[in-house]
């Protein structure tokens, strides 16, 4: 029977994505961590070179989403410490141009993020640890989706870096007040 001509359509992007469809599950960490903040006033982007198995651990307890009531575990606020203390520098700290929701903003300065980690060296073909204090990012970054049209438009803008460039995204939350990029965000 021939098929509809949707059906026929839908087959061929499919058949035209199928190599960029590789999961490498032995992908090494990436020796960087990047975070990102955004204010009403601009974004922030901080990096941290840390040995991969640093990242690895970090990564491994740090939630994915704000914790409940009952706040962050002892691993977790283990975890927590260490990153406030990896060697932080200022990356990106630039005011926006509208205004917009601030869970928005959030995602647009993780695509700022994700576009400068993707030009540092031993990124590609690799997994990134990326943070953030922002839980609809983190929630958006870790299952690949959201119900908010522009946030969509940001994750399909770190899809594309990602699958370009074969870099794992991996999302972590964290508090703000250990956000490095915080004060980036508001232009300190």
């Amino acid at each position: 029977a021939p098929l509809w001509r949707t059906v026929a359509l839908e087959l061929n992007t499919l058949m035209g994505l199928i190599p960029a469809l590789v999961a490498d599950l032995g992908a090494h960490w990436a020796d960087l961590v990047v975070a990102s903040d955004a204010s009403m006033w601009g974004q922030g982007v901080a990096y941290a070179r840390v040995e991969a198995t640093q990242v690895a651990a970090a990564a491994a307890v740090l939630p994915r989403a704000a914790p409940d009531q009952q706040g962050l575990q002892q691993q977790q606020q283990q975890a927590v410490e260490e990153i406030g203390r990896f060697g932080w520098r200022g990356a990106v700290s630039a005011g926006w141009c509208k205004a917009e929701h601030i869970s928005v903003l959030e995602a647009r300065a993780a695509v700022t993020a994700l576009t400068w980690a993707a030009s540092s060296r031993g990124v590609a073909s690799g997994r990134l640890l990326f943070l953030t204090d922002s839980a609809a990012v983190a929630g958006a970054l870790s299952k690949g989706r959201s119900s908010s049209y522009q946030i969509l438009l940001a994750l399909r803008r770190i899809a594309a870096l990602s699958i370009g460039l074969g870099i794992r995204l991996i999302a972590r939350w964290i508090p703000t007040h250990v956000n490095p990029a915080d004060g980036l965000s508001r232009g300190n």
